[in-house]
């Protein structure tokens, strides 16, 4: 491991050590499966990472497509398929040009990991909505997810929760920088790892847009959605202004 390599793609960074930092969670695979109905739906997974989600939901019998504009990760993502044995329709893309890398329509769109937010502000986030709302079927499900930036900037919070895997020996620190001009947020990470492998950390950095969740909504309007629907996780909790996290559900 490098020492510093800022130059580098944070996300070629991050790829290496992504799946013992962001774990398949349970509760989000049943959340996105309610919402996407029985299978055999066809769902879309936007900036898909290493593919963990993706790979489920091809397992519990889904058509699966998942796009990310990381080379890197779209390699993981296609790999773990192969060895799980399962079928994943995987495409290298940015989001902003998705509905023209994608030919197919979908019951189900999902972004997840507070993705949405790396485009940088809220007219092309809109129009990545729009291009979504376009993909869908007719009642199709739309499912946003990012961090509660409401509360994140209301209380001027600086440090995220530091991710640990102790059995890894990896630490994932996140921090964020509010100064610039812009209106986003400068993001900032750190890996640790030290294990009988590696011994060293990395760090990263990119801007995020702080999409407050009334601007999330009045986006999802725009776009053409309806019905839609605010919770403060994956199980299904309301949203409030002290929530983490913020889970947007949108029909077609």
């Amino acid at each position: 491991m490098r020492e510093g390599s800022d130059d580098m793609n944070m996300y070629d960074q991050i790829s290496e050590y992504y799946d013992e930092i962001f774990p398949v969670d349970a509760k989000t695979l049943d959340f996105i499966k309610r919402a996407a109905g029985n299978p055999p739906r066809s769902v879309l997974d936007v900036a898909c990472g290493s593919g963990g989600h993706a790979v489920e939901m091809s397992k519990y019998g889904y058509n699966t497509t998942a796009t990310d504009n990381n080379p890197d990760m779209i390699l993981r993502t296609s790999r773990k398929a192969r060895e799980e044995n399962v079928m994943v329709d995987v495409v290298e893309c940015d989001m902003r040009d998705i509905g023209s890398k994608i030919q197919k329509k979908l019951d189900c769109i999902y972004c997840i990991g507070n993705s949405i937010v790396h485009i940088t502000n809220i007219d092309e986030i809109t129009d990545v909505l729009m291009q979504m709302e376009k993909l869908l079927v007719k009642e199709g499900t739309l499912i946003i997810q990012t961090l509660n930036y409401d509360r994140i900037i209301r209380l001027n919070i600086n440090r995220l929760p530091v991710i640990e895997n102790k059995e890894k020996g990896i630490t994932f620190i996140r921090t964020y920088d509010f100064d610039n001009p812009d209106g986003t947020v400068k993001f900032r990470t750190e890996i640790v790892v030290n294990n009988s492998q590696v011994n060293g950390s990395v760090k990263g950095e990119v801007d995020l847009y702080p999409v407050k969740k009334d601007e999330m909504i009045r986006a999802l309007q725009k776009a053409g959605f309806k019905n839609i629907e605010v919770y403060g996780d994956f199980t299904g909790q309301a949203f409030t202004e002290d929530s983490f996290m913020l889970v947007v559900k949108a029909k077609k």
